[in-house]
């Protein structure tokens, strides 16, 4: 409870107001607050007095009839037909607790989803065209809040204006005299946008306590529109697109509206297909965050866009379009300016690209590693699938899909990029490995393979045939000699990549590597070269693998 005790009018109103509007938020419902719409005549008339238009036991539809059941009133969907809700309550009975809930208008008019946190509280989710999530209401045990911006939006474009209700009581312990003390009531007081009746006084067992009842005035404004429910921000950011003959930055919209098109640009230095360039850690944003967006060959994508991308180079750079830029969002707009630079000397847009933008032909990937690492990946097991009947790298998990997403070129040299690859790229391949098919494709009567099993017994196993496969790796190279696929050159990769993941992910790395650390890093190459270009060179290797084996197979 609020008390005028030692604080002046302006103090008391101040902390009455912050009872249910303080830091961008309003409490539209708790114990002793409920807010409600009302239209212009009931709103010009509920500033006479400090009494309630109705309460939240009373906000719920009623029909009106005599006691023979015959129709008097009506149906009503509230007490007074000049108001609405903004929350509505449904009482406890018995092993069914007390429930808050949000208007259902409020809720489809900004397509909120609602979210059930542990606590057993209730978020209000907004996502806008990008994603991007706020948190427009909540309820806090027995309370329900509301961002401001958003309540005071929807006033407005309903052009109704809300009602703070509120009833404060506090209960003190000793009389008025041993407080020192004397009884007051003030039967109305308006200030501004609040009025309200004050009461303090003894009750029947001598005990103190104060009352205050009042309402508080929000007019509807038609500034107070924001366009908050509109999932996309119309604004168009501008890029750098070149230099000037001064060698100023030449800058562009990327509104297509005012940028001539393919039958209207010529003469134009500037028009929709013009190439913009980034930096490609441009990228890194939606590698890590595959749950929203997808990098593909070529293109790019979020929740409810989609953009082509330049992105099949061997250099540090990506390329987009005007046109596909100006269909961003705008926050998505504002990210790729960060990464804006002006185009360097002799610098185009890929062949791929070109034939795929001007010409309009398909074609694959042939300059990025990571494209054409996923090309062939891809291609070698639909060829397998297609030679043998089922697929030699199975479908990752769900949970594990986003590794396949995220694989990117190194943007950096950090050790924790690098690590993260190695692991990805050996789940991808070595741990997903049919390891059942292959186990089963291998003939244990092949002389072939009797001769591999001689070999892998002198080297110590104690089993025999097949049980003397205890890795995938293992069981692949076999299957590979059961079907006569000569190529001992897969091999080493292979258990050198299962080493490296050991030695960089899988395991904590020491101070002292031992010989066989050393013989891992020679062979990848790691003391030698940035760790940007070690992933580069696993890229390639593994490529050719692919293209390889795919070619075999499909003899």
């Amino acid at each position: 409870m609020l008390s005028p005790i030692n604080l002046s009018p302006e103090e008391f109103r101040k902390k009455i107001i912050e009872a249910f509007i303080k830091d961008g938020w309003i409490t539209l419902y708790a114990r002793d607050i409920f807010a409600i719409l009302a239209n212009d005549s009931l709103y010009t008339k509920e500033q006479t007095n400090t009494s309630w238009v109705f309460n939240y036991d009373g906000a719920h539809p009623t029909f009106e009839y005599d006691t023979r059941g015959i129709d008097v009133d009506g149906y009503h969907n509230l007490p007074n037909d000049d108001a609405a809700l903004l929350v509505y309550t449904q009482i406890e009975i018995g092993y069914y607790r007390q429930t808050i809930h949000l208007s259902d208008e409020f809720i489809r008019f900004y397509d909120l989803r609602k979210l059930l946190r542990l606590d057993g509280s209730w978020e209000y989710i907004a996502i806008d065209g990008n994603g991007d999530e706020t948190i427009v209401a909540k309820t806090e045990q027995d309370k329900i809040k509301v961002l401001q911006e958003y309540i005071l939006e929807f006033s407005a474009v309903k052009k109704q204006n809300i009602i703070i209700q509120f009833e404060f009581i506090k209960h003190y312990q000793l009389s008025l005299d041993k407080m020192h003390l004397s009884a007051e009531h003030t039967q109305l007081t308006k200030h501004q946008n609040l009025i309200f009746s004050y009461r303090r006084s003894d009750s029947d067992d001598q005990k103190a306590y104060e009352w205050i009842r009042g309402k508080y005035f929000i007019e509807h404004n038609n500034t107070n529109i924001k366009r908050l429910w509109d999932k996309r921000d119309k604004r168009k950011e501008t890029f750098i697109v070149g230099k000037n003959p001064d060698g100023s930055v030449k800058l562009s919209t990327c509104d297509v509206s005012q940028l001539p098109s393919l039958g209207s640009w010529e003469g134009q230095s500037i028009w929709q297909m013009t190439p913009v360039v980034f930096k490609k850690e441009v990228l890194k944003k939606y590698y890590q965050d595959s749950g929203r967006f997808e990098v593909q060959d070529g293109a790019i994508s979020g929740p409810e866009w989609f953009a082509h991308l330049d992105s099949d180079r061997n250099d540090e750079y990506v390329i987009m379009l005007l046109k596909d830029l100006g269909g961003l969002p705008y926050k998505e707009q504002l990210h790729w300016r960060k990464y804006n630079i002006i185009p360097p000397d002799g610098i185009k847009i890929s062949s791929t690209s070109q034939k795929r933008w001007i010409e309009g032909k398909a074609c694959n990937p042939q300059y990025a590693p990571d494209l054409i690492f996923k090309k062939n990946y891809e291609y070698l097991n639909k060829q397998w699938s297609s030679h043998f009947g089922w697929k030699l790298f199975r479908p990752l998990a769900p949970e594990d899909q986003y590794l396949y997403k995220q694989l990117h070129m190194m943007y950096s040299h950090s050790n924790g990029e690098f690590d993260a690859l190695v692991g990805s790229i050996t789940k991808i391949i070595i741990d997903s490995l049919n390891e059942t098919e292959l186990l089963k494709g291998i003939d244990e009567n092949s002389p072939a393979v009797k001769e591999h099993f001689s070999k892998i017994n002198k080297k110590g196993s104690n089993k025999q045939g097949k049980e003397s496969l205890t890795t995938g790796i293992s069981k692949f190279i076999t299957f590979l000699i059961s079907k006569k696929i000569d190529y001992p050159e897969i091999e080493k990769p292979l258990r050198m990549l299962q080493k490296l993941r050991s030695t960089t992910v899988a395991h904590r790395k020491t101070t002292s590597p031992k010989s066989e650390d050393h013989t891992i890093a020679s062979y990848w190459g790691i003391n030698k070269h940035p760790k940007k270009d070690v992933i580069e060179m696993m890229f390639n290797k593994f490529s050719e693998i692919f293209e390889n084996l795919a070619r075999m197979v499909s003899k």
